[in-house]
């Protein structure tokens, strides 16, 4: 009576191990070349069992012993777009192979800008500007004359047939 109960028990506990399925399968991109260090996440849909994996240096990936069942698979890696089968049926036994190949993703940039726009003078209509003098001596003005500096200033013209248009008069608007 002994070993009837030895050998059910044996022949029990070989049927629940052998309840498993194999997933594996290689990650690509477009041009087929392999993705090293993709991550995948592997999600019973019945019990909410969840395992995740990484590729290897061939791009491949295996999910072992994994209870028969349904089962959603994504893939993810940064610079691609995400890759999901969401449903794939496991049978006892079975080892599925379940390759992936990643679409190039969109990159998300942030740009922020710190500069502030020149204040305007919105109450008169003047239009004015200081010059430095670190400014004024490392100009190159032909003979230091204060006429030509004037003339860099905004709103300002040169003069045309003034006294002062052979010095290098200017006018200001």
């Amino acid at each position: 009576m002994k070993w009837y109960l030895t050998l059910f028990l044996l022949t029990s506990l070989s049927l629940c191990m052998a309840q498993t399925a194999t997933v594996n399968g290689i990650v690509t991109d477009m041009s087929d070349a392999v993705i090293v260090g993709a991550r995948l996440e592997i999600t019973n849909l019945e019990t909410g069992l969840r395992r995740e994996a990484q590729t290897n240096e061939a791009g491949a990936f295996a999910f072992n012993l994994l209870p028969v069942g349904r089962y959603r698979i994504s893939v993810t890696h940064s610079g691609f777009g995400q890759s999901e089968r969401p449903e794939i049926k496991l049978d006892v036994d079975q080892v599925a192979r379940i390759d992936f190949r990643l679409k190039p993703g969109t990159l998300t940039e942030t740009v922020q800008v710190t500069a502030a726009a020149a204040l305007l003078d919105s109450e008169t209509s003047t239009v004015g500007q200081v010059i430095s003098n670190k400014n004024i001596v490392e100009l190159p003005l032909n003979g230091r004359n204060y006429l030509n500096l004037a003339s860099l200033t905004a709103g300002t013209a040169p003069s045309v047939g003034g006294r002062t248009s052979a010095e290098g008069g200017f006018v200001a608007v």
